[in-house]
């Protein structure tokens, strides 16, 4: 039902904007294109980042503007947000590995692509969605671990990969009040850092 083959003249930020995707089908394209199959509590933090964007204003393109755009619609396509993703060479959101290893009539999913689905329908039901991350000091992830939830830690709204915020944090871009989090303490380094930008 969701994530079947598009071409890069249907995906983008344009699209996004006009209305051409169902909420579940593209919050789960935007959360593989960030997190790959393999990571799913990076695939975790990736949609409670979405719903803590959907909750500030500063993180979502106007409804006026867009207004055949769901909310999350608006989060997603919001400038600079998930360029990455949106561009036409992810290959992942465009055309996601629903399924190996069995037929189509044996129903068989990419387990990957299955968490990604089942957390866009928690975001769009509302559920909470709570992980366990680990806490980054300055740039070494530690082995000390926060809980993180959608609904109480409405501060994470930034999400870059390893080096890019490796980069703000040498700039001095990051904030000291939000302590940033990884999901794993081994592929951090292929994963997503969410934290605050100060």
């Amino acid at each position: 039902m969701y994530g079947k083959p598009i071409t890069a003249s249907q995906w983008g930020s344009e699209n996004i904007l006009a209305g051409h995707f169902d909420d579940i089908d593209l919050l789960a394209r935007v959360i593989i294109g960030e997190c790959s199959y393999n990571h799913l509590n990076d695939q975790k933090l990736t949609a409670i980042v979405i719903v803590n964007r959907s909750a500030d204003p500063d993180a979502v393109c106007s409804e006026e503007e867009y207004p055949d755009a769901s909310l999350f619609a608006r989060v997603i396509a919001c400038p600079d947000a998930y360029p990455k993703t949106l561009s036409d060479k992810c290959t992942d959101a465009m055309t996601p590995a629903r399924g190996y290893h069995a037929t189509e009539a044996e129903r068989y999913v990419n387990p990957g692509w299955k968490n990604a689905v089942e957390l866009a329908r928690q975001i769009t039901e509302d559920v909470e969605i709570i992980t366990t991350a680990y806490i980054i000091n300055g740039t070494e992830v530690t082995s000390r671990t926060q809980s993180v939830s959608s609904w109480r830690n409405r501060k994470y709204i930034n999400q870059q990969s390893w080096g890019t915020y490796v980069n703000n944090y040498n700039g001095g871009h990051v904030s000291s009040v939000v302590p940033p989090l990884a999901a794993s303490t081994d592929n951090y380094m292929d994963e997503n850092v969410i934290f605050r930008l100060g």
